[in-house]
């Protein structure tokens, strides 16, 4: 629909420019050729950050569904680091909510990918897990099958101090036993 609308005012510019040639008012258009450039280019960069979040939603769609027990931790977290090197690379206005939106999910997603490779440690009891499930009020049955996407669901992002003090509990406990 943009690109039709886009066409059809550069056709009907055209065609004004042509007339304004004719009676050689021709810069007085360009002010309009200059504004609808600029209007293609937000479009462009728009859409170059639309294709971004297609691709965003695609790779943590795919990290989400993974097992608990197939996980490698360093891996989804070096492909979400790469997707934010990405995302600050793509020309758009980064006051712009779309962009402000996505940012903010790859930052919890930056804070997340540490934690799970902190939980995978064969250290965590169901005691830790129970610990974990009180501080963030979500429960989850823990075991080889489950889904990145259980983990996910826990919110550890908005607790990654509370996480991160359970794991080392759980290592220094495995210490001592």
């Amino acid at each position: 629909a943009v690109n039709k609308d886009w066409m059809r005012y550069t056709a009907e510019y055209e065609g004004l420019l042509h007339i304004a040639k004719n009676f050689s008012y021709a810069g007085l258009l360009k002010p309009s050729a200059k504004l609808l450039q600029l209007v293609k280019d937000d479009v462009d960069a728009m859409r170059g950050l639309w294709d971004f979040e297609q691709k965003r939603i695609e790779v943590t769609e795919m990290w989400l569904n993974v097992t608990w027990g197939a996980l490698v931790p360093m891996d989804m977290e070096d492909e979400i680091k790469a997707m934010a090197k990405e995302l600050r690379s793509v020309k758009v206005d980064r006051k712009c909510d779309a962009f402000l939106g996505m940012t903010d999910i790859l930052k919890k997603w930056a804070i997340f990918c540490p934690l799970v490779a902190e939980l995978r440690d064969p250290a965590m009891r169901v005691r830790h897990w129970t610990q974990l499930m009180n501080v963030t009020g979500k429960t989850v049955t823990v075991s080889p099958s489950i889904l990145v996407r259980d983990m996910w669901n826990m919110e550890l992002h908005k607790t990654p101090e509370a996480v991160e003090d359970t794991a080392d509990q759980a290592k220094q406990e495995a210490k001592m036993e």
